[in-house]
């Protein structure tokens, strides 16, 4: 099987080719096949069988796959083969750990727009999949660099980075952050006296939730300048408000408050491999 090709099985000829040889997962190929002539059985594997010729069958692995077409003619047998690559996808809209993006693509070849919320601006991306990583370009405001993004294993979610050093990660919308990217996953916090108040949270879109040592934090994101602020509701027993502030794009601390006293109100946190921000309290 090939995108133009011709096999001999005794006195029978086939012709057999597809539209597309890759395709993002999701999508569709169509294979095509030709008239065979004197064959006694001609078919294909992965679940299709035995085909009429001429013929075609619209298929949409999951994985990449080979197709294989045999014709037979008594004790002869040949075969033609089609591999039909599937890419991750990473088409539609997502929500990112600075805005958010949206995306198409076809095959392998992605295009499309972002915003930068810590700049106000947008911006474009081109690149190419290949599994379910894409490479390639972005450009902003004149300025430009690389980027890598690879799909989580239910393709909803990614990680990755621009110009290899800086944190590029998000989710479908409706779809928790993978953990480690914004204010997702586990954190140590200094607060209300506790230096070492572990706390785990989850981001869906532009809310994040979660609990730390002496209860639970509901808020909202926003942006400002190079932070994502996190302004919300902690509950334990009593209730009041906080204000968490994730410096950057790499996401490893906060500074951050749940009152008005510097000395007292201070309310910060960090990664694991990452130290303490001094001051605690902003």
């Amino acid at each position: 099987m090939t995108s133009a090709g011709r096999l001999r099985v005794g006195v029978a000829s086939v012709h057999i080719c597809r539209n597309r040889q890759t395709i993002a997962r999701g999508a569709s190929a169509i294979l095509n096949w030709g008239a065979v002539t004197n064959a006694e059985a001609v078919e294909i594997d992965q679940g299709i069988g035995g085909v009429a010729t001429p013929g075609s069958r619209s298929v949409s692995p999951t994985v990449t796959t080979t197709y294989t077409l045999t014709a037979r003619c008594g004790a002869n047998v040949a075969t033609r083969q089609v591999v039909i690559t599937v890419v991750g996808n990473f088409a539609g809209a997502w929500v990112h750990n600075f805005g958010t993006m949206n995306l198409s693509q076809s095959g392998n070849s992605v295009t499309g727009t972002y915003r930068n919320d810590f700049a106000g601006t947008s911006g474009t991306i081109t690149g190419n999949v290949s599994g379910n990583t894409l490479s390639g370009t972005w450009s902003i405001s004149g300025g430009s660099g690389s980027l890598q993004f690879t799909l989580g294993g239910a393709g909803d979610t990614f990680d990755g980075n621009w110009n290899t050093s800086y944190k590029w990660c998000g989710a479908k919308p409706g779809v928790n952050f993978p953990a480690g990217c914004s204010f997702a996953g586990s954190w140590t916090n200094n607060v209300a006296g506790n230096a070492s108040c572990p706390m785990t949270l989850t981001r869906r879109d532009n809310t994040v939730s979660g609990t730390y040592c002496n209860g639970t934090v509901s808020g909202t994101i926003s942006y400002g300048g190079s932070e994502t602020i996190l302004t919300g509701t902690w509950l334990a027993g009593t209730s009041g408000s906080f204000k968490f502030y994730l410096a950057g794009y790499n996401a490893t601390t906060f500074q951050g408050n749940w009152g008005t006293d510097p000395a007292a109100h201070y309310w910060c946190g960090w990664r694991s491999g990452a130290a303490q921000p001094s001051p605690c309290y902003k």
